[in-house]
This record gives structure tokens, C-alpha cells and sequence, in this order.
């Protein structure tokens, strides 16, 4: 069922194309089950943990930016956070690199993941010295290039999986779905998985929005091959039922 795959993700260095964005799409509904199989051996890992993967599935995040260095220090987040409630704002907007052609980019946290951190901010990780949100257990930075977060992900696939096949008929069934992977596929999932599963989302947002998705995809992702932003549109078309052939913005052809 499991697949070896590398702490450093396969998937980031190959073309995507929307065959391979299709066969890792996280469905909310898996990804629901996934989270709640994050473990821990104390509540600071496991928070830790939760808040990294929600990073890579809800904002978009590869799983070297979620702990590089500098990216979610703790003293800068609480000035954002306070000045977000000052604003009344739910939705956080942090500035971050990555190590992937040394590229910067504004990314969004939502109110959910806004309020876990922060949890995480003034329980668990307020034992340990200001810094990286996302630290070791001893509170010093992981090392620049490691992939911690993709075995956090793993093992709490790996936690989910009997619950995931299990349940995956009511999945395929339940009128909430946007797209379920094949059941063969989910033992393939990674965490940059969460990323893939995160642009398609954010086409459809575009869409409700009345805003062309290749902007908000260059904007949230960084993303600029015109390849790569084509396939997040085209799968969100076949997910959503949606007329790829009356869409105002060019969207590559391709067999799903």
C-alpha cells in the first residue's frame, strides 16, 4: 500500500501535469482523518506537528518552508496576530522564502490555524525560547534544508490509513466530496501533496471570486510556468464538472 518516498518530496522536482495533480489531491474529507492521526509523544509535538501539516494542506507550503529558519519566528507572529485583532481580521498574511530558486512570497493563514498557533504560542511553545514557530524539541531551529514536516505527515498517514480504507466508500459517496483519489493512490499521498491539493482549491476560489486563478496561483503559490498553473485549472474543471472549453483563460489540453 505504501510507497517509499524521500524526506525531500519527489514530487517537487518533476513537470506537473494534471494527471499527477489529480492522483494526489487530498479531499477534505481524507484530510479531516489525517489530522486527527497527528501524533506526539507530548502536546508540544504533537501541535507542533498538526500546525505544519495544516500549513502544507491549507496554505500551500512545501515542506522545507514550514521550519526554515526565519519564516514563522515566534516574536514576529505575535506582533502580526495582535495587530490582526486590532484590524479585526480572522486571516493572517506572513511574508516567507524558500529555498526553491530563493523566491519570496506572501502566504494566507485562516482563522482556524490562526487560532491553533495561537494556541501553540501561548501553551506549549511558550516553555521554550523565542524563535522558529516550528522548532525542535529543544527549541532550536531545524536544519536549513531538512524536511521534518514530510515525516510528520507520513506518520500520521500511516496513523489514518485503516480508518481511510475503511470508510472510503462513504467518502466516494458523500455529497460533500470534490474529488477522491483512487484507493490504491492513498498510501502515495505526501506532504506536498497538501500543496497540490491546496492550489486546486485555490482555483475554484478564484473563480467565486469573479478574479482570473492564474493571478492568484502566481500570487499564493509563486508558481509561473504556464504548464503548471494550466494543470491546477484543468483538474479543478474535471473535479467541479466545470466547461474547460468555455473558460476565459488558457488551460493546456490534457487526459486526465
Amino acid at each position: 500500500m505504501f510507497k517509499n518516498r524521500g524526506t525531500s518530496s519527489t514530487l517537487g522536482g518533476n513537470s506537473i501535469t494534471p494527471r499527477r495533480v489529480k492522483s494526489n489531491y487530498i479531499d477534505r474529507l481524507l484530510f479531516d482523518v489525517i489530522e486527527a492521526h497527528v501524533e506526539g509523544a507530548s502536546s508540544f509535538t504533537r501541535l507542533r506537528n498538526l500546525i505544519g501539516i495544516r500549513l502544507g494542506r491549507n496554505s500551500g507550503l512545501r515542506a522545507h518552508e514550514v521550519t526554515l529558519p526565519g519564516n514563522f519566528d515566534t516574536r514576529k507572529l505575535r506582533s502580526l496576530i495582535a495587530e490582526m485583532h486590532v484590524r479585526g481580521e480572522t486571516a493572517l498574511e506572513v511574508y516567507i522564502l524558500s529555498r526553491k530558486g530563493q523566491k519570496g512570497r506572501s502566504i494566507v493563514i485562516r482563522k482556524r490555524d490562526v487560532a491553533l498557533i495561537e494556541r501553540f504560542l501561548t501553551g506549549p511553545r511558550s516553555k521554550r525560547p523565542e524563535g522558529d514557530l516550528l522548532c525542535r524539541d529543544d527549541g532550536l531551529s531545524f536544519a536549513i534544508g531538512s524536511t521534518p514536516a514530510s515525516g510528520w505527515f507520513r506518520s500520521a498517514l500511516v496513523a489514518a490509513m485503516p480508518v481511510l480504507l475503511q470508510k472510503y466508500q462513504d467518502f466516494c459517496r458523500n455529497p460533500s466530496r470534490k474529488f477522491i483519489v483512487a484507493k490504491d493512490a492513498l498510501g502515495s499521498l505526501g506532504f506536498h501533496s497538501g500543496r497540490h491539493s491546496y492550489a486546486t482549491d485555490l482555483v475554484s476560489e478564484a473563480y467565486e471570486a469573479g478574479t482570473d486563478p492564474k493571478h492568484l496561483l502566481l500570487l499564493r503559490l509563486g508558481h509561473q510556468k504556464p504548464t503548471t498553473l494550466s494543470a491546477y485549472i484543468t483538474v479543478e474543471a474535471t473535479a467541479c464538472g466545470r466547461d474547460i472549453g468555455r473558460a476565459n483563460f488558457d488551460i493546456a489540453e490534457g487526459v486526465i
